[in-house]
Formats: structure tokens, C-alpha cells, sequence
């Protein structure tokens, strides 16, 4: 076989180079490279058979088959790549999470059990708390809530990348407003509790193994070498988050003066808006397979 002058890779004249042929770009995406290394590869093997630059068809599927059958040599590749999608695809999810200031203020009640190793619950479970929250609240409350810490966000400087005053942000009394009426609308959600208690818990666990590929369509996640499956959410994983989750409305933690503002506020009581979900997450936590 002779060099050609141009490339002297022992490429025979007239052959495209696989190089350049499906070389990228500088805005190269994750997605085209796969795509760029698949047919770079498939290029070299139709260099190494074609006869004076031709290739027979019956040649040309069968490289394609031995390519992509289980096994071949783009398998591994696949795999690696997909799980550096899954990885930049996560990070995406938890930078967008960072600036749902609605989710922020009420996961600010929970946030220390994430630090506290004999508690279990880890933070693997905000997106799917995120989507929970959304349809906990409906979209009317989600977006007049959303509008509300979003503006008092930006007030504290939060919209950027440098920071801002978070203690102020939590602190702010229209935060302050903004958690209780989210309080008020997802215990309202819960008077069918047992079964809003199966929802939520298999809302939060199917992060874990599928994810989504439509409305309505889910897929087994292929997840990397290295990762490991989180610990499943349980009802006893939702007793300990949910109980702190809702400690700043504790009827017992309410003062005189609060009670009243809060009634004037939204139209009903403490007792109305949270008794019921008081006595039945009470009832959960006394049941033995959350003792243990």
C-alpha cells in the first residue's frame, strides 16, 4: 500500500481521511462527538477493506454489524460516554436546582439532616423533591410563590454567581410567608394521607433507577462503573423530613401574637390548616417500621 504524499499514513490515493472527514469543530457538542468517534472508527475499517477505494456492500454491513453488536468495540465507549452524559445532565439539574429560590426555602427546614450521618437521607433526593413540591402546590400557588422568593432573591443579590445575603433571604418576612403558605397548600395535599404518603415515597424513588424519556415514559438509568445506588427513600426517611420540614408551623411553637396574624393572614387557623397532618404524621412515627 502506498503512502499517499499529502497525509504519509499509508492511506491509499484517492481514500478520504477519516481525519478529516468527520473532524470536529470548536463547538463541538458531547453528543456529536460520539457521533464523530463512531464514524471515525467506521472509516478506518472501510480503509483497511476497500479494494482501490471501493468497498462491497455486503463488506460495508458487515463492519456496521460487528460495530455496533454487543460487544463490539464501540460498547465500552457508549458506555463511558453516557455516563458522563448522565453526570453533566445531573450537574445541569443541580446548578437549576440551586436557583429555585422556592425549593431553597423550604428545603432550608430540612437541609442539616443531609449532614447528620445516623439520619440516612442524602441530598440525591432534591430533584425529585423538587418535582414533588411543584405538583404538591399546583401551578397557580408554585408560580405566585416562585414570582415572590424570586424577587426577594434578587433584592439580596442571590441572581448571581458571586453569592449574596442567604441568612437575609431566609430571614426575609415575605420568605417567611412564602414557606407557610407551601406548608398550608402541601398539608392539604396530605388528608388522603396514606395514600399521598405511597405517592410521594415512589416519586422520590424512582429517581433512583428509571428516568424519564417522555409524559408519560420511563427507562431502566444506566448508571457508570463507579456509582453507587443511593439507600431508598422510606416512610421512616419521610417522618424524619417531614417532621422538620414543618417545625416552624408546630402549633406548640406558635406564640399568641403569630397564631393571630397567621389567621388574619390566610383566612383559617393553625389548627384548621395543620392539626389533621399533625395527628396522622404523629401516628407514623409511632409505627414500628419507622422505630427502626
Amino acid at each position: 500500500m502506498d503512502d499517499d504524499p499529502k497525509t504519509g499514513s499509508g492511506q491509499k490515493k484517492g481514500q478520504p481521511s477519516s481525519g478529516s472527514a468527520v473532524a470536529g469543530g470548536d463547538s463541538e457538542t458531547p453528543c456529536s462527538a460520539v457521533g464523530r468517534h463512531a464514524l471515525s472508527l467506521f472509516v478506518r475499517l472501510l480503509n483497511e477493506y476497500s479494494d482501490n477505494g471501493l468497498v462491497k456492500m455486503d463488506d460495508a454491513r458487515r463492519l456496521a454489524n460487528a460495530m455496533i453488536s454487543p460487544g463490539g468495540p464501540l460498547e465500552h465507549f457508549y458506555q463511558g460516554s453516557y455516563a458522563k452524559c448522565l453526570e453533566h445532565h445531573e450537574e445541569i439539574r443541580q446548578r437549576s436546582s440551586r436557583k429555585d429560590f422556592l425549593c431553597r426555602i423550604i428545603v432550608e427546614t430540612f437541609c442539616h439532616l443531609f449532614n447528620d450521618p445516623d439520619c440516612g437521607i442524602g441530598r440525591h433526593i432534591l430533584g425529585q423533591f423538587q418535582t414533588a413540591v411543584r405538583m404538591l402546590l399546583g401551578e397557580k400557588v408554585f408560580a405566585e410563590c416562585m414570582e415572590i422568593s424570586l424577587s426577594v432573591a434578587e433584592e439580596k443579590g442571590l441572581l448571581g454567581e458571586s453569592g449574596g445575603d442567604w441568612k437575609s433571604f431566609y430571614a426575609d418576612q415575605r420568605c417567611v410567608h412564602v414557606l407557610e403558605r407551601s406548608l398550608i397548600a402541601i398539608a392539604g395535599k396530605f388528608r388522603r394521607f396514606d395514600m399521598r404518603l405511597g405517592w410521594f415515597i415512589n416519586l422520590i424513588n424512582t429517581d433512583l433507577e428509571m428516568e424519564s424519556i417522555g409524559t408519560h415514559a420511563f427507562i431502566h438509568k444506566q448508571h457508570g462503573d463507579n456509582w453507587e445506588k443511593p439507600p431508598a427513600f422510606t416512610e421512616r426517611d419521610f417522618f424524619i423530613l417531614f417532621s422538620a420540614m414543618f417545625n416552624p408551623v408546630r402549633l406548640k411553637g406558635m406564640d399568641k401574637e403569630r397564631t393571630r396574624l397567621f389567621a388574619e393572614r390566610y383566612g383559617i387557623t393553625t389548627k384548621q390548616a395543620f392539626g389533621t397532618f399533625f395527628v396522622k404524621l404523629a401516628k407514623l412515627g409511632s409505627q414500628r417500621a419507622v422505630k427502626s
